[in-house]
């Protein structure tokens, strides 16, 4: 009778180490076919975005390299200019979420940031600096440098970035590809744009910049975009 217990007992135990064994899995990897399936799992998504992120990091491209990235739901491999928005893009493909390139070539605007941030305004997940983003969305920022060389402070949508986290005093940490620096970790904090403690330089300074102009992250910032739902 004991011995038929604990074969009663071995059994139970190998079936939940089972039934645990394929949730963390089902879980842990991303299923081809499902184009939307990072919306079933939020979480999960957010922290591929940010892992593909740190790999396009590990792979040290310069400013306009071209580099091949592979995409899990199609099963090939991309190149991507590894601009600033070449690398927002190269790491969604890489984390197996196509929303970036859906009819992204179809859009207007004279950069890939406002393309990108035209397609995400399209689907009404842009949000301003009164909300707090996650890991795994979009920042934008504004006068980065003098676009139009009209040595005025009105040149929109000029740089953007990945958001790995917020702490609890605001600061935003992120993930950007850089003209000087290639991809690299920065921080901005909206509520202290002017305090080098909770912000980067962002911007070069210039003898010729006109009066008023902003170069840490913090004072930057247009605004936040995600794939995910807006935050209230």
């Amino acid at each position: 009778m004991r011995k038929l217990v604990n074969n009663i007992n071995s059994t139970f135990k190998k079936n939940i180490i089972l039934i645990i064994c394929v949730l963390l899995i089902g879980c842990a990897s991303i299923p081809r076919g499902d184009r939307f399936w990072y919306r079933k799992e939020k979480n999960y998504a957010r922290k591929e975005i940010i892992k593909s992120a740190y790999k396009v990091k590990g792979k040290d491209p310069d400013y306009h390299e071209k580099l091949k990235v592979y995409d899990p739901m199609k099963d090939k491999k991309k190149s991507y200019d590894i601009d600033c928005s070449g690398f927002v893009r190269a790491v969604f493909v890489m984390a197996g979420i196509d929303e970036l390139e859906d009819k992204i070539n179809n859009i207007s605007g004279n950069s890939g940031v406002v393309r990108i941030w035209r397609l995400i305004k399209s689907k009404n997940k842009i949000f301003g600096k009164n909300l707090k983003p996650k890991k795994g969305d979009m920042i934008f920022f504004n006068n980065t440098y003098d676009k139009n060389g009209n040595r005025k402070n009105d040149d929109n949508l000029t740089h953007m970035g990945i958001i790995e986290s917020v702490d609890r005093k605001g600061t935003i940490k992120y993930i950007h590809s850089t003209t000087s620096e290639g991809v690299i970790v920065s921080y901005a904090n909206p509520y202290h744009p002017n305090n080098v403690k909770y912000n980067t330089y962002l911007r070069a300074e210039k003898s010729k910049d006109p009066k008023g102009t902003r170069y840490f992250s913090g004072g930057l910032i247009d605004s936040y975009g995600t794939i995910f739902d807006v935050p209230k």
